[in-house]
């Protein structure tokens, strides 16, 4: 195990890129809770999988990369479940859920919903976590 990945320098990583996974996560799956589920998922494969982070690189490149995989895994696992069940998930339409939303960012949301994927992450990326178009490349 290296050295720059001791326990408390791996707290620190997740209490500075909690938000920013959260927020790729939710803008992926539209779903508060499933967010938050993805973010600590994507934590955990990051804590596993530490011994392949290249220090050359942005931690956060890392993190967001783990991230979408994780996210585009529940997307997928969602769908399958749906069509077995048949059920959809309502959890995003609770009246506390609701209350959160307001009216401009329902709209910016949904219209960023309506891209494709690979849109949608660029728009994320640029927008919500202000990297640069080089970063995103």
């Amino acid at each position: 195990m290296r050295a720059d990945f001791d326990r408390r320098a791996f707290e620190a990583i997740v209490e500075e890129y909690t938000k920013p996974v959260f927020n790729i996560a939710y803008r992926i799956v539209n779903d508060y809770e499933d967010a938050m589920d993805i973010t600590q998922n994507t934590f955990m494969k990051a804590y596993e999988k530490r011994g392949s982070y290249d220090p050359r690189y942005k931690m956060f490149s890392w993190l967001y990369s783990i991230a979408v995989k994780e996210s585009l895994n529940h997307i997928q696992k969602r769908k399958r479940e749906s069509r077995i069940t048949g059920v959809f998930d309502d959890r995003r339409f609770t009246p506390e859920h609701m209350m959160i939303r307001n009216e401009t960012t329902g709209r910016v949301q949904s219209a960023i919903m309506d891209l494709g994927l690979e849109y949608r992450m660029v728009v994320v990326l640029k927008h919500f976590q202000h990297l640069s178009y080089h970063e995103i490349s």
